[in-house]
């Protein structure tokens, strides 16, 4: 199964989807035991301008 959560209502989407719904309570109790860090790499689109 693919699945992509993008664009408005991400917390709605993962909620009636059983599979990350589960994964996202995992992910939340891991992040809720000490000494735990959360490292983010992103990125982003629209900042770049024409040469």
């Amino acid at each position: 199964m693919d699945m992509m959560v993008i664009g408005k209502g991400k917390i709605e989407q993962i909620q009636n989807e059983p599979l990350l719904k589960h994964y996202f309570e995992i992910f939340e109790e891991v992040l809720s035991q000490d000494q735990r860090r959360l490292l983010i790499i992103g990125y982003g689109f629209g900042l770049c301008s024409k040469i």
